[in-house]
């Protein structure tokens, strides 16, 4: 599991628990794109710091008498045995075929003959299924509860503190499970979630903006969204990209509110929470539409 999993920068808003009765959101859709990054890698040899990928749905396939999607990948990747960096250009990474009424999604891998269960929305809390996504990890839904994000309510499937998926979407710490070629990443993050040009998740990244173009793949044109950071924090932390002079507030998860005040004209503000004790806040801001972020306090 990995902290940045937990650290939600856009358009992400707590509601309360789902109910199983919500309308189930397909996750392959025409125009989707997953953005993820992965931040370090050991023991190596790497000739860069961090992944930097995206994955997006190229065209159907009829497998077996079943419609999948073809899944390519454009990007880098961090490990390398050569001095030259790991590059992909529209590459084949597998066949994805999902299930709207068992609310399922499942993978063939390049090269497989079978298909693995790759995301299981239906799940309550309770032992998660083995899936590609999470090979060889021993998962359990702790909770269950709907997140807003900009298309709407979306079903979210909480693995203890760090780790989630969220129905449509994916999982928080990156969209395919990592290929470790001999190493082991930590710090994954599903940078962005991009339906037809239009933003639907955003978090954090370090070197791997939302959108950043890469060969094979258009440029997306995507607004920025309001973003905080460092967080976790010891102290002070930096709102950047709100609407110039936008109210905020900082507010226990508890709703006591903390901190105030408005955004200075070019969208950014200084938050203190030096004087507050270890733990995660909700960072709301005011403008066009209200956007929560999270602030995670060391």
């Amino acid at each position: 599991m990995n902290i940045l999993g937990t650290i939600i920068i856009g358009h992400l808003l707590l509601a309360g628990h789902a109910l199983h009765a919500q309308a189930y959101i397909p996750m392959l859709t025409d125009g989707a794109t997953w953005q993820d990054e992965n931040r370090m890698a050991s023991p190596g040899p790497n000739i860069s710091s961090e992944e930097c990928v995206r994955y997006y749905l190229d065209g159907d396939s009829v497998v077996d008498g079943l419609d999948h999607a073809i899944l390519r990948m454009t990007g880098r990747r961090s490990y390398s045995w050569t001095s030259d960096p790991v590059v992909y250009d529209g590459a084949f990474i597998a066949l994805l075929r999902e299930d709207t009424v068992e609310r399922r999604v499942y993978i063939r891998p390049d090269g497989w003959q079978t298909e693995l269960l790759f995301y299981d929305f239906s799940v309550g809390p309770g032992p998660y299924p083995p899936t590609y996504r999470f090979y060889g990890q021993e998962m359990e839904v702790t909770s269950v509860d709907t997140v807003w994000l900009t298309d709407g309510p979306h079903h979210r499937s909480n693995f203890g503190e760090y780790e989630a998926i969220i129905e449509g979407v994916g999982a928080m710490s990156g969209f395919m499970r990592t290929i470790l070629s001999g190493e082991v990443h930590y710090f994954g993050n599903l940078v962005c979630h991009v339906v037809d040009g239009v933003e639907i998740y955003g978090s954090i990244h370090f070197n791997c903006p939302c959108g950043i173009q890469f060969v094979g793949i258009r440029p997306m044109s995507v607004l920025p969204s309001p973003r905080v950071g460092p967080s976790p924090t010891d102290g002070y932390c930096w709102l950047r990209n709100a609407p110039p002079g936008a109210p905020y507030r900082v507010s226990h998860t508890d709703g006591r509110v903390l901190v105030s005040g408005s955004c200075a004209g070019d969208g950014t503000a200084l938050i203190d929470l030096g004087d507050r004790p270890p733990g995660t806040y909700i960072l709301e801001v005011m403008g066009d539409a209200r956007r929560v972020l999270w602030i995670v306090r060391q």
